[in-house]
């Protein structure tokens, strides 16, 4: 099936983008439904893993998830279990945050299933495409970044 997203008669990237996320988070919830835990938790479960100890802001930051959202996503992992969270010794305010050996464990089930989310993402293009879609992402990564960082060196001079 193709489609392509347009305004008009025009191709539209951030369009492109809305229907691809809206796409992958209800294959990522279909994906992990049975484990009890929502692609969200898997998203900052994985990005603890790969940090080993981050700070909450550190980690809201780099999941792109507001605060409020990073804490519900906590509080139902550490219930299970799979993460603890201990004040930091030089800012009592600071959380850090880690998987826990259970967590690790956890994070077997969960990575089968991300795999069958990627093998299914990946398989939708073949070699050339996925090839080419990564480097257009990346492209327009750059472009938004650098504005971004250019609007905030602005606003704070």
């Amino acid at each position: 099936m193709s489609t392509t997203v347009s305004i008009g008669s025009t191709p539209d990237v951030l369009a492109a983008v809305r229907a691809l996320r809206r796409a992958l988070s209800r294959a990522a919830a279909a994906t992990f439904s049975d484990t009890g835990v929502g692609p969200k938790q898997v998203q900052i479960l994985r990005e603890i893993r790969s940090s080993r100890t981050i700070s909450q802001v550190e980690l809201s930051r780099a999941t792109s998830t507001d605060p409020a959202g990073v804490m519900r996503a906590l509080e139902g992992v550490e219930r299970r279990g799979w993460v603890k969270r201990a004040g930091c010794e030089d800012d009592r305010r600071r959380k850090l945050v880690s998987l826990t050996p259970d967590g690790q464990r956890a994070m077997t089930l969960l990575d089968a299933h991300y795999e069958s989310l990627r093998k299914l993402a990946n398989g939708a293009l073949t070699g050339a495409e996925r090839r080419e879609f990564s480097s257009l992402a990346a492209k327009i990564a750059v472009t938004l970044e650098a504005a971004a960082t250019r609007a905030a060196a602005e606003e704070g001079a």
